[in-house]
């Protein structure tokens, strides 16, 4: 697992001198104790967030529809809390134990590998040794398998090859299952983008835009989620929730401008109304990206400039007019950096986060966090040429009091960039910040990969 640091080590010797007294956003450190939960920096991606809608995974757009043949006279697969709840080949799939078809690791939990070397991909433990596979099973070609003659040898999700007398997944609709068999669903394509999250019932309640609408999901670990209910609850993009007093308030960008609707349970939405117009210059005419807070009985809403020109600031009484100010709370230009993050073209997606004050006896803080396009990496040689890197998305943060926010941009943004071999920057949007069983949870849109998670204090290998 990678630990995501706001600056690479390439720059950080170079930069020591320079920034030795450099502090945060607000006087926050630059660097601030690895495992004390500070919602800054740095932050371990722990990946894809798991939606289950009733026990189907929901997977990215550009998937297809996915289940395994199980015979008809089939036992219901038992319910499950997590994998070890299971049978040695199964996995805990949105709370049903079952064997489960793959296209990669990453569809087969830590304990598990997508064995590739079957016609039907399927999760299946690592072996170099019997010893190392449940009783019955052998292992082959480094994966454990299971023997037959039946179907009822196999554990749920599998049915027997009549041919190589061993257990497999048979997929469909790739697959026509057999008469005597039926197809159990197991995938379905859905993108999920714009992430809110807010505690809910000792867990967490997540509202994200499909392209049907706006979906609810309730989960335990932060890590999963389950859609609750089925069917949309709102029309409309780029949802934020607040829980209040009567319920939950729901702001989202609906035709280039804000609106607000209200439920009592968080699920059925009464009319919406319109929160929010762009009537400034610089919003260039369409909103995007609502971010909802409280101040007490008030309502701060951030929001951005659909062309990506800034983020703007309103406030008013929840259910009432709001006031918003004159310029951009933040603008391309505040965030930019000459050495970390240069040619900041447009700034949007913003999430606040009220905590308590910070040092000198100052009042709450108001947490900004955002997504900017910009470069964070030098220009590098592959195979004798030049190669100049390619502006991306990243999440940054910042600061502001309060009672009046002029905002404090960090020293070391980004915050959150996920890279690979160093060079490769992914991109990262529409962050979203919580805090849940001792840690800050960060949401991200993750692009094919639809909604990613990230924690603070960061997972440190070994330790």
């Amino acid at each position: 697992m990678r630990v995501h640091h706001p600056v690479r080590r390439d720059v950080r010797a170079a930069l020591a001198p320079l920034l030795a007294c450099a502090c945060g956003a607000l006087g926050e450190q630059p660097f601030p104790e690895r495992r004390n939960p500070t919602g800054v920096a740095p932050w371990s991606d722990l990946g894809p967030v798991e939606f289950c809608l009733g026990e189907v995974r929901v997977a990215p757009a550009s998937a297809s529809e996915l289940g395994v043949c199980v015979p008809d006279d089939a036992p219901a697969p038992p319910a499950c809390e997590t994998d070890a709840d299971c049978a040695s080949r199964e996995r805990c799939l949105c709370g049903r134990c079952t064997a489960t078809a793959c296209a990669t690791d990453g569809d087969c939990g830590a304990d598990m590998v997508c064995d590739l070397g079957q016609r039907y991909p399927r999760c299946a433990r690592r072996c170099t040794a019997e010893a190392q596979c449940a009783a019955g099973e052998i292992c082959q070609s480094e994966r454990c398998r299971q023997g037959c003659d039946v179907d009822a040898e196999c554990q749920h999700g599998e049915v027997c090859s009549f041919t190589f007398h061993v257990c497999i997944t048979a997929h469909c609709p790739e697959v026509a299952c057999l008469p005597t068999e039926s197809c159990r669903p197991q995938r379905t394509p859905l993108a999920l983008r714009g992430p809110s999250v807010l505690p809910h019932d000792g867990g967490l309640l997540l509202y994200a835009a499909a392209q049907d609408g706006i979906r609810r999901a309730v989960g335990a670990s932060g890590t999963s989620f389950r859609l609750d209910p089925i069917e949309p609850v709102a029309d409309g993009r780029a949802p934020s929730a607040i829980a209040t007093d009567s319920g939950v308030t729901l702001l989202f960008e609906r035709d280039g401008a804000l609106w607000r609707a209200e439920s009592d349970d968080g699920k059925t939405f009464g009319q919406a109304a319109l929160a929010l117009a762009a009537d400034l210059r610089w919003e260039g005419g369409a909103l995007a990206a609502p971010a909802a807070a409280l101040d007490g009985e008030e309502l701060l809403l951030a929001y951005a400039a659909a062309s990506g020109a800034g983020i703007g600031l309103a406030r008013g009484p929840i259910g009432g007019d709001l006031a918003k100010q004159d310029a951009p709370l933040l603008a391309p230009a505040d965030v930019e950096d000459p050495l970390l993050w240069r040619g900041v073209a447009t700034i949007g997606d913003p999430a606040l986060l009220v905590v308590p004050g910070g040092p000198a006896g100052r009042g709450p803080i108001l947490r900004i966090y955002f997504s900017a396009l910009g470069t964070e990496s030098s220009s590098s040689v592959e195979l004798g040429q030049p190669r100049r890197p390619s502006p991306n998305a990243s999440i940054g943060y910042a600061a502001a009091e309060l009672a009046a926010p002029r905002p404090s941009v960090y020293a070391w943004n980004p915050v959150f960039d996920r890279t690979v071999a160093f060079l490769e920057h992914l991109e990262e949007r529409a962050p979203a910040v919580v805090f849940h069983d001792g840690r800050y949870l960060l949401y991200y849109d993750a692009g094919e990969a639809n909604i990613g998670v990230a924690v603070n204090p960061p997972i440190v290998p070994g330790e």
